[in-house]
């Protein structure tokens, strides 16, 4: 694990770490709060397991506030996509359009080649 400011201030960087441990432990809380709600005690799960848990929550809850915000905002997710890294989604799309345009161009002309090299032959 590296604790890389990127190039903010030492300070900055610790305000932004508390933000995201006081939210993370809001979560966690939730957690517990949840599952006394069906009385499960987490403890008896164990450590692994909790961890666990919690780690497929967090996850399959940031994929639907990314899906939400890709629909509502999606400005934000752009902000926050590494740009370089590799194409977009749409723009692999676009490509893939592109490329199925090509290839029923050449499947049309190799098809318009063939019946005029040797009139009569089709499929």
């Amino acid at each position: 694990m590296a604790l890389d400011t990127y190039g903010l201030s030492e300070d900055k960087y610790l305000q932004i770490f508390e933000e995201k441990s006081e939210f993370a432990i809001q979560c966690l809380s939730r957690l517990a709060m949840v599952a006394a709600r069906h009385n499960v005690q987490l403890a008896s799960l164990g450590e692994k397991f909790t961890w666990n848990l919690f780690s497929e929550i967090a996850y399959a809850t940031d994929d639907e506030a990314r899906v939400i915000q890709t629909e509502n905002n999606p400005d934000e997710i752009k902000k926050r996509q590494w740009s370089g890294i590799g194409p977009t989604r749409d723009e692999m799309m676009d490509e893939i359009k592109s490329v199925g345009a090509k290839t029923e161009a050449l499947v049309d002309y190799v098809s318009e080649l063939a019946t005029s090299v040797r009139p009569g032959i089709t499929d």
